[in-house]
This record gives structure tokens, C-alpha cells and sequence, in this order.
């Protein structure tokens, strides 16, 4: 049976699927890429934990973004 994950439930399948729900959401691919990556102007801006880089991509023609592993599917994505 399928719960509402924004319910506070008591039940222990309740609380295992919400647990379950957070971790997948938390290693999604598109959505680490949202949260991480931004493009404002021509300055391309990654932000991880302890690591924020800004490039200035003004003097780039094309862009080219490679990747490898199942997971980097969906990670271009936002960059579009």
C-alpha cells in the first residue's frame, strides 16, 4: 500500500517507505544537478559542499558535457 510520504504516519511500513522515498531522492541525478549546477549570465556556477567554482563561459563557442555510468543519463538535463 502506498503512503503519502508528506504524511506523518506511526506505522512502521509508513516511516520504512518515507525513509526508503528520502534516499532515492537525495541520490537522484537530475535533482543533484538542480541543486548544484546554475547558470546566471555566461558565468557557470557549481556549488558543492566544500568546493563553489564559478567559469566564465563567455569565451566558449560549444560546451560539451561527457559523461559515463547509468546515472549520467539524466544529468544534462538542466543544463539545457
Amino acid at each position: 500500500m502506498a503512503h503519502d510520504s508528506n504524511m506523518n504516519c506511526d506505522d512502521p511500513l509508513c516511516q520504512l517507505e518515507a525513509i526508503f522515498k528520502a534516499g532515492l531522492a537525495r541520490v537522484d541525478p537530475f535533482q543533484m544537478i538542480m541543486d548544484h549546477v546554475q547558470l546566471t549570465g555566461t558565468v557557470l556556477e557549481i556549488d558543492l559542499e566544500d568546493n563553489h567554482r564559478q567559469i566564465d563561459l563567455s569565451g566558449f563557442r560549444q560546451i560539451f558535457v561527457i559523461g559515463a555510468g547509468k546515472a549520467t543519463a539524466p544529468m544534462p538535463g538542466p543544463l539545457k
